[in-house]
C-alpha cells in the first residue's frame, strides 16, 4: 500500500521578490494549525514525506533546494509551477509578488486495530 497523505496546509505569501512572497507562504501555511498528533506518532514520523507545491509568476526564481532544506530531514518534494501573481503599482511601478503554497504530508499506511 502507498504512503497516505493525512495533512494539506495552504498559504498565500506575497513579498518585494518571489523568494520572500514563497517564504511568507510557507508561514502562512503552518501557522493555519498545530499538529500535536505527530509526536504520538514515532515510527511514522520517521517516515514521513512532504511535498510541496507552488504556484508563483516566475518559477525560475524559486531555489527548490532551499525550499526542500526547510523541512529537512524529511524527504521533500517541491514542485513549482507558473501561478501566483504580480501586482503593479499604477502610480509608482513598484511590484508586489504573490505565491501561492500548499504543503501536504504523507504518512505510511496506518495499521487498524479493530476490536
Amino acid at each position: 500500500m502507498t504512503d497516505q497523505r493525512a495533512i494539506i496546509k495552504m498559504g498565500m505569501g506575497t513579498g518585494k521578490t518571489i523568494d520572500e512572497a514563497v517564504a511568507h507562504g510557507l508561514l502562512d501555511a503552518a501557522s493555519h494549525s498545530t499538529l500535536q498528533f505527530l509526536d504520538k506518532l514515532t515510527e511514522a514520523r520517521q517516515r514521513l514525506r512532504i511535498k510541496v507545491s507552488l504556484g508563483v509568476s516566475d518559477p525560475a526564481q524559486v531555489d527548490a533546494p532551499a525550499v526542500a532544506a526547510q523541512f529537512s530531514p524529511a524527504p521533500t518534494e517541491v514542485i513549482v509551477a507558473k501561478g501566483g501573481l504580480t501586482s503593479t503599482d499604477p502610480e509608482t511601478g513598484s511590484t508586489v509578488q504573490i505565491a501561492a503554497v500548499a504543503v501536504e504530508v504523507f504518512l505510511p499506511p496506518m495499521s487498524s486495530s479493530t476490536p
